[in-house]
């Protein structure tokens, strides 16, 4: 399973990663021991820490030297892999079975920190492209043009970053990927608000 944007994930892998059940209706995950509290990343996501698995299905183990109390020597032992997923992801493969690969689950009232917004009524499965092409309300992209700057400008700069955004998916490059959907999202709000509002000038 490849560790990047839009990779498959299945309920198959998140049974032996740790999850023992969800509660859908709270959007609480529970382990094998306890309760999977989730955290917020940079992009204010909530994210789940889970066992990582190599191609065959195992968890990975971490080979580390650790020092007891009493004991003069370091001993020899592991700690498991860990694997980050996010939360709205999680839900969907658990009720659904997977999430496929090419596919991300998109927030439909566009707000994701709050646990109220990874309930599924609020989750839908789409592509990367309908994710970039869903309007967005100019409040929640804060993507207002500057004054002066034509539409004429953004869809320059649209096309241009969608061409790069085109070379990173080839090379699998998810880090470049990623930052350029943000701007291929921040070029169309400001061409949706010209074209509402009309340019700044």
């Amino acid at each position: 399973m490849r560790k990047e944007y839009a990779s498959e994930l299945t309920k198959d892998f998140l049974i032996k990663a740790g999850v023992v059940a969800v509660d859908l209706e709270n959007c609480r995950v529970f382990g094998e021991q306890s309760e999977f509290i989730p955290v917020i990343n940079k992009q204010d996501y909530l994210m789940i820490s889970l066992y990582d698995l190599d191609e065959n299905g195992n968890r990975i183990k971490i080979p580390i030297k650790r020092k007891f109390k009493g004991c003069k020597k370091p001993t020899n032992t592991y700690i498991y892999k860990n694997r980050i997923v996010s939360l709205n992801r999680l839900l969907w493969a658990w009720k659904y079975g997977s999430v496929p690969a090419g596919y991300v689950i998109d927030h439909i009232n566009n707000k994701h920190t709050e646990l109220e917004d990874y309930k599924l009524d609020n989750l839908q499965c789409i592509t990367p492209a309908e994710n970039l092409s869903k309007e967005r309300p100019e409040s929640t992209t804060m993507c207002r043009p500057a004054y002066g700057v034509s539409k004429e400008v953004y869809e320059q700069r649209l096309e241009y970053y969608l061409a790069e955004y085109e070379k990173a998916k080839k090379e699998h490059n998810a880090k470049a990927a990623h930052r350029l959907r943000s701007n291929i999202a921040a070029q169309k709000a400001r061409i949706r608000y010209i074209l509402k509002y009309g340019e700044l000038n």
